[in-house]
């Protein structure tokens, strides 16, 4: 799958000092329910999976089949994949807020612990 765009993906925050680890729990809105989304464009060349919705907020989505969509619905330019886009900058410039700074010598930095 080629995306036309960089994305960008906030899973998980964590910050860590010297006394605590807090983890930061970053609010993805309508971005959240999207497995793939683009501002432009979405161009799958395989028979990839994507779990979730995949969307272009100002383009089209193409190559589905033979790629295939596992519980999500792809949005072409529509308000769902509009809103999702302005949900994701709001939550990219949340995360980029937080403060960093911390010590990770010797932190697991693979494991996201997610709370529910």
């Amino acid at each position: 799958m080629s995306v036309r765009i960089i994305c960008y993906v906030v899973l998980c925050f964590g910050s860590t000092s010297a006394n605590a680890s807090t983890l930061v729990n970053i609010d993805l809105g309508t971005a959240g329910l999207f497995g793939v989304l683009a501002g432009t464009s979405v161009t799958n060349t395989g028979a990839t999976h994507v779990i979730g919705d995949v969307g272009a907020s100002l383009g089209t989505v193409s190559g589905f089949p033979p790629g295939v969509v596992i519980g999500g619905t792809i949005h072409d330019s529509d308000a769902i994949a509009l809103q999702a886009e302005s949900d994701l900058t709001v939550a990219y410039n949340s995360a980029v807020a937080e403060p960093c700074g911390g010590v990770l010598t010797g932190q697991d930095l693979v494991s996201c612990p997610i709370s529910t």
